[in-house]
């Protein structure tokens, strides 16, 4: 899956934490998007910003 991925870019939604015995930080994804479409995605950054300053969407 590596070589599939490889110079590409995906979408990746998860938690990072810092692993306690090597200090490192571990990406623990829950959702991976490999064909993520950029218009769907300002969109949906757009509206989550809104929703943040005003609280809510404008329909």
């Amino acid at each position: 899956r590596a070589a599939e991925i490889l110079g590409k870019e995906i979408l990746v939604a998860g938690n990072v934490k810092q692993n306690e015995q090597t200090g490192r930080l571990e990406v623990i994804v829950f959702d991976l998007d490999l064909n993520p479409d950029p218009k769907k995605e300002i969109e949906r950054l757009l509206k989550e910003a809104e929703t943040i300053v005003n609280g809510e969407p404008e329909s």
